[in-house]
């Protein structure tokens, strides 16, 4: 639980200096208002009694002014103790918002949309089994652009129903690198 605590402090005093560069340095780079764009993220998922929580996302996208859509695909590596491991990878297909004009929070984001995914369990004495289906995404981000082609972002994404299974869900923390065309 204080590993959590933690992750979350930090993810929040990330976006608190991104805010804070941004408030200083954001008018000087211009926004590029649409394009499309590709990205890398990697962070930890938040689950209890992971011993590698690692979570990485490649994304291909199309932004338009205050909307972006967003294809991805993700994988974890959440291995497990006593002998007992569990993964999941698949596809998300998102929509982004940035709701906002003011000069610091039109770098906040929202998401919200769909995934297909796969997850895997198995250990020691164990039947290595999978699932896989439908679920859904949301989460939010702020973004700094640090010229025209190249953005940095840290975010959280909430996974639901992964694997299909409703009871399945995985929470994010990630950060990474944006480049527009």
């Amino acid at each position: 639980m204080e590993i959590r605590r933690l992750i979350i402090a930090a993810f929040c005093l990330a976006l608190t200096s991104t805010a804070a560069y941004s408030m200083h340095h954001g008018e000087a780079v211009a926004d590029k208002a649409s394009g499309f764009y590709v990205g890398a993220d990697a962070g930890v998922a938040l689950v209890a009694g992971g011993s590698d929580p690692f979570v990485g996302r490649a994304s291909l996208g199309y932004s338009e002014g205050m909307f972006s859509v967003e294809a991805a695909y993700f994988e974890s590596a959440n291995t497990w103790g006593s002998g007992i491991w569990a993964y999941s990878r698949g596809g998300d297909l998102s929509l982004l918002l940035r709701p906002f004009t003011h000069s610091v929070l039109k770098h906040l984001y929202v998401r919200a949309g769909g995934q297909y995914s796969r997850l895997s369990a198995g250990g020691t004495g164990y039947v290595t089994t999978s699932w896989k289906g439908v679920g859904w995404l949301a989460g939010t981000g702020f973004e700094v652009p640090i010229n025209d082609h190249i953005s940095i972002h840290a975010g959280y994404i909430h996974y639901g129903a992964v694997g299909g299974l409703k009871d399945a869900n995985t929470d994010a923390v990630m950060g990474g690198l944006r480049f527009n065309f």
